[in-house]
Parts: C-alpha cells; sequence; structure tokens
C-alpha cells in the first residue's frame, strides 16, 4: 500500500508508529519513522459531521469516550475521524514538535526519525474538559485554552513558520 494511502487512515502524510511514551506513566506515543524539516505539514484531521456538537455535551460524556478524537472551535466539537486515530496518542507537551491548527498538523522543529511527537494539548481542549490532567514532565496543570486565544495562539506559530520558509 502507497505510504499515502496507509498515512491517510492514521492522520498522518508521514510514516509514524505508535509504541510506549518516553514520558513515564503516559502510556502511548506516536513517534516519527522519517526525518521531517520544521515547518512542514504533516496531516490533518478529518471531521466526522455526525459527531459536531457542544463543549457542554463533551463534557458530559463518560470520561473515557471524551478523551480521544475531540477537538474544540469557538462553539462547535468535532471528533476526529470518528474513530480513534494515531493522532490521538500524540501526548502534550508545553514545548511540542508539532503545531495543530484548526485541524492542521505541522511540524514546529526538524524532527528525527525516532522522536515522539508531541502536541500541545491547550488548543485541542475547551476549558470546561480540564479533568486533572497534567504535563507528564512540568506535573502543571494542562488546562484548555478559550478558543479564540488558541486559534490566536497557534495562528501566530503557523504565521512564523511560513514567514520562516519563504513565499
Amino acid at each position: 500500500m502507497p505510504i499515502f494511502e496507509a498515512s491517510l487512515a492514521a492522520g498522518f502524510l508521514i510514516r509514524t508508529e505508535t509504541r510506549p511514551s518516553t514520558i513515564p506513566g503516559a502510556g502511548a506515543g506516536v513517534f516519527a519513522l522519517e526525518d521531517v524539516a520544521r515547518g512542514t505539514f504533516v496531516g490533518m484531521d478529518f471531521p466526522d459531521p455526525k459527531k459536531a456538537c457542544t463543549a457542554d455535551e463533551v463534557l458530559a460524556l463518560p470520561r473515557e469516550l471524551r478523551m480521544f478524537s475531540w477537538r474544540h472551535v469557538e462553539h462547535v466539537c468535532f471528533a476526529a475521524a470518528g474513530q480513534r486515530t494515531s493522532t490521538d496518542l500524540m501526548n502534550h507537551s508545553f514545548t511540542p514538535n508539532v503545531l495543530w491548527h484548526v485541524g492542521h498538523y505541522f511540524t514546529l522543529a526538524d524532527v528525527l526519525a525516532g522522536d515522539e511527537l508531541f502536541l500541545d494539548y491547550r488548543h485541542l481542549l475547551a476549558p470546561s474538559w480540564n479533568d486533572r490532567l497534567f504535563d507528564g514532565a512540568s506535573r502543571r496543570a494542562v488546562n484548555g485554552l478559550e478558543w479564540r486565544e488558541a486559534v490566536r495562539s497557534s495562528c501566530r506559530q503557523l504565521l512564523a513558520l511560513l514567514e520562516d520558509h519563504g513565499p
């Protein structure tokens, strides 16, 4: 199967694998199987239109059903891909190497084959979803940002990446 087809099923355009995270107690993590340059578009979420709802509706779900796949932008929440994907197994970091910008993933740093991929969960989570989620490295609480701040923050980071890579 071509890499493009295999990776789309997982949400990535790069080859990855799931294995135990480098963060003690975090469970699984997602690791790159190839080198990827900073500023590379590496994948996207595929929203399931049948699972669009509000942040309160997601919060009302049992914790085990809302731990994965849910994304929040303004007053809309959506389940990515309609099923759990490898992107859901990416762990949080306050200094991530991957940026989530409204459903799109970009590398914030050069990634080498074998590196674990990390996201800043604050861009994904609604503020009301703060379920005692803690950063594995610092043990600081990870609180979802208000949607406007999450979009502003990811826009700034994406703009910096795009400006660094010319026209």
